[in-house]
C-alpha cells in the first residue's frame, strides 16, 4: 500500500494524484506551517524527505531560490513536493513559543469599577410545601427573588438538567449564575463560589486568553498561542484566498481556532485549580476575518470592494453553539467591529487607552500582520488599518523565526568596526530572529551606515560580514558557528524591503489620520500589540515607523486589544460604550485614497541614513 508516513507524528497519510505534501497535510489535519498558502515564496513549509521509494522530481528554479542554503541540507518545499510512491517525510520542529504577554505600560491602561453581565447568588431551598411553586425551576426562581429582589424568566435546558441533579441529591445550598438578572445560566451545588469569566484577543499570528474574577474584576491567569490558523497562511488575505479555493475551509478554520480557546481555556482552569464549567461569560476582541472565522461566517465578502462584513454590531452567542469548553449556557459576547479590515480589537484597543475620552489627541498603533491604527481624542476619532504584513513578527524574513526561545530580539551594532552583539529570548544560542530583532537589526545598519537611505547596502567594504548572498547583499549578524541552526543568520537586501514596506503603510496610514484631523499637536503615541511591546522605540523613530510628530511621549502599552476585552467582561458599561464608538468612529479607507499611494512611497526611505539628505 502507497502511504507516505510524517514524522515525528508517526501519521500515514494516502498519496493523491495533484496534491502537494502541503495539500495532503492540510486534507489530513497534519500541522504544517505556510505563509504564502501554498505559491512557493515563504519557504516556511519545507520538509525533509528521509525515505522514498522513487526518484523525486528535481527542484526548480523557484523552489531553488527560495530554499537556497536549506536545499544542500535534504529540504524540499512541501508545497511544490508531489509524492505518488511511499515515503518518509519529516516536518522540522520548531521551538515552543514563549508566553511573553507584554505588560509594558499596564499602568496607562484603563481599569473599571466590576459591573458584569453574570453575578452569583447563593440560596437555600427552603423544605417543599403544598401551596408553594408547582415544580423545582419555579421553586428556584422565587428562593432568588426573595433574597435578592430579582424577577428570572428562564433556565435552559443545560441548568433544568443540573437542577434536577441536584434535587435529587438532597442538596439545599444552590450557587446560581444569574446573567442579566433575568436567566439562570449554570448551577453549582453549595455556596460562597466565586464568578469566572474568560476575555479573547485573536490575532491573525496569536491569541491570548484572560481569566478572570468578575466580582473583582481581576485577572487570574493569562495564556497564549500562536493561532493554529497560520498553517494555512501568515496573513488574512491568504486564509479569506484558502476559504474561497476550498469548500471545507471556513469550517476547517473554525474548528481549529475553537479547539485552540478551549485548549488555553482549560489551561488556565488549571491554573486557577476550577473547572472550565465553573466559566460562566466571554468575550471576544480580533480583527474582522477571525471573527468571521470564528463564527464560521465566510469572509470572502471583507477581500472585495466594498468590503462588507456580514455583521458588525456586537454579538451574544451560546458557548454550547459556539463549541466552547465553560458553562454550556454562557454567552459569548462579541465586541462589535467597525469595518472590513478594522475589527473589534481596534474598539477594545480604544477603549483601553482611553482615547475616547482624552482632552488632547493620542495615536494608537497596535503593531502586528495587520496594523491598526486609531488618532483621536474624545472630541472624534478617525481610524484605519494598513496591511503592514508578517515582517513585523518575524514572517518573510530570511531567517525569521516567532517570539520563541533562541530568537534574537535586539542587536547592536558598532558603527565603526561594525561589530555585532545580539541578545535572545532565553539567553541561547540563536536559532533566528524575531520581529522586534529585525526591526533592531535595521535600525542599527541605518544608524552604522550599511543600509542607505533608499533600502540598498553600501557599497563601502568594511567588514567581512558584508558580502554578496544568493539573492544579493546580506550583512551577517551570527556566524553559523555561534548559532543553534547551523547557519549564518543574516539581514538581506530582500528583509529590508519587506521592513521597508511593512513601516511604510504603518507611517502612511498614521500621517493621513493626523493630515485629516487637522494636524494636531500630538503628544503620546501608543504602540500596542505583540510587535509594537517588542519592538524598542527608539529603533522604531531609527526606521521611520513612526511619524515625526515632534516631541512626541512614545508608550508601549502592551496587548491593549486583550485589555480592551477584559474590560467588556467586567463591566457591561463598557459593552454599551464599545457599540457607541464603533458607531461615532470614523473610517477612512485607505486603498481608496490616491493621497496613501504617494504617502506612502514617501515613507520608504530609512530618512536617518547617512545619504538621507541627497536622496530625499
Amino acid at each position: 500500500m502507497n502511504l507516505i508516513t510524517v514524522k515525528p507524528s508517526g501519521k500515514e497519510i494516502h498519496p493523491e494524484d495533484g496534491l502537494t505534501f502541503l495539500d495532503l497535510c492540510r486534507k489530513n489535519d497534519v500541522p504544517l506551517a505556510s505563509g504564502c498558502s501554498g505559491r512557493m515564496k515563504c519557504g516556511k513549509c519545507k520538509v525533509v524527505v528521509e525515505q522514498s521509494s522513487a526518484l523525486l522530481p528535481p527542484p526548480s528554479e523557484k523552489e531553488k531560490r527560495t530554499l537556497g542554503a536549506f536545499l544542500d541540507l535534504g529540504y524540499r518545499l512541501a508545497c511544490a513536493l508531489v509524492l505518488k510512491d511511499p515515503a518518509v517525510i519529516r516536518i522540522p520542529e520548531e521551538p515552543s513559543p514563549v508566553d511573553r504577554i507584554m505588560a509594558a505600560g499596564a499602568g496607562v491602561l484603563r481599569s473599571v469599577h466590576p459591573r458584569p453581565a453574570v453575578r452569583g447568588c447563593c440560596i437555600e431551598l427552603k423544605a417543599y410545601a403544598s401551596k408553594e411553586a408547582e415544580n423545582e425551576r419555579d421553586r428556584l426562581f422565587s428562593a432568588v427573588k426573595e433574597r435578592y429582589g430579582i424577577s428570572l424568566c428562564y433556565a435552559g435546558p443545560h441548568v433544568l438538567k443540573t437542577l434536577s441533579g441536584i434535587i435529587r441529591s438532597g442538596e439545599r445550598q444552590i450557587w446560581a449564575a444569574i446573567l442579566k438578572n433575568k436567566e439562570v445560566i449554570s448551577l453549582r451545588r453549595g455556596k460562597d463560589h466565586a464568578s469566572f469569566g474568560v476575555a479573547f484577543d485573536i490575532g491573525t499570528t496569536t491569541v491570548v486568553g484572560y481569566l478572570m474574577d468578575l466580582e473583582r474584576a481581576r485577572e487570574i491567569s493569562v495564556r497564549s498561542s500562536l493561532n493554529p490558523q497560520i498553517r494555512f497562511g501568515d496573513d488574512i488575505i491568504s486564509r479569506i484566498s484558502y476559504c474561497k479555493k476550498d469548500a471545507g475551509a471556513v469550517e476547517r478554520l473554525r474548528s481549529l481556532i475553537v479547539e485552540c480557546l478551549n485548549t488555553l481555556i482549560y489551561e488556565m482552569a488549571q491554573d486557577a485549580g476550577i473547572n472550565s464549567s465553573d466559566i460562566v461569560d466571554a468575550a471576544v476582541a480580533g480583527n474582522s476575518v477571525m471573527h468571521h472565522l470564528l463564527l464560521g461566517l465566510d469572509p470572502w465578502g471583507l477581500s472585495i470592494a466594498p468590503y462588507l462584513p456580514v455583521v458588525t454590531d456586537a454579538q451574544d452567542f451560546r458557548a454550547c453553539d459556539m463549541g466552547l469548553s465553560i458553562a454550556p449556557s454562557a454567552c459569548v459576547h462579541f465586541m462589535p467591529l467597525k469595518a472590513g479590515f478594522l475589527g473589534s480589537d481596534a474598539i477594545a484597543g480604544t477603549i483601553a487607552t482611553s482615547i475616547n475620552k482624552r482632552k488632547k489627541p493620542c495615536l494608537l498603533i497596535d503593531i502586528g500582520t495587520n496594523g491598526e491604527i486609531v488618532l483621536g481624542d474624545r472630541t472624534g476619532i478617525l481610524c484605519c488599518s494598513a496591511a503592514a504584513g508578517p515582517a513585523f513578527e518575524g514572517g518573510h524574513i530570511s531567517h525569521g523565526i516567532r517570539a520563541v526561545t533562541g530568537a534574537i530580539e535586539k542587536v547592536t551594532i558598532d558603527p565603526n568596526s561594525w561589530d555585532v552583539g545580539v541578545t535572545t529570548i532565553g539567553g541561547v544560542p540563536p536559532a533566528g530572529i524575531c520581529g522586534s530583532g529585525v526591526i533592531s537589526a535595521v535600525a542599527e545598519m541605518v544608524k552604522a551606515g550599511i543600509i542607505m537611505a533608499g533600502g540598498g547596502f553600501t557599497k563601502e567594504s568594511r567588514s567581512p560580514r558584508l558580502r554578496s548572498g544568493s539573492t544579493g547583499h546580506e550583512f551577517i549578524l551570527v556566524n553559523a558557528a555561534d548559532s543553534s541552526c547551523g547557519k549564518d543568520i543574516v539581514i538581506t537586501h530582500r528583509d529590508v524591503s519587506q521592513v521597508q514596506m511593512a513601516k511604510a503603510a504603518i507611517h502612511a496610514g498614521a500621517s493621513i489620520l493626523w493630515k485629516m484631523s487637522g494636524e494636531p499637536d500630538m503628544k503620546t503615541i501608543f504602540l500596542a500589540g505583540a510587535g509594537g511591546s517588542a519592538i524598542d522605540a527608539e529603533d522604531a523613530k531609527a526606521v521611520g515607523l513612526i511619524p515625526e510628530f515632534g516631541n512626541v511621549h512614545v508608550v508601549q502599552v502592551g496587548n491593549a486589544a486583550g485589555r480592551g476585552a477584559c474590560l467588556a467582561l467586567a463591566s457591561t458599561w463598557v459593552r454599551k460604550e464599545a457599540a457607541s464608538l464603533a458607531k461615532k468612529m470614523k473610517y477612512v479607507e485607505l486603498s481608496g485614497l490616491p493621497l496613501f499611494q504617494d504617502m506612502f512611497i514617501s515613507s520608504m526611505p530609512f530618512k536617518q541614513a547617512k545619504d538621507a539628505d541627497e536622496y530625499c
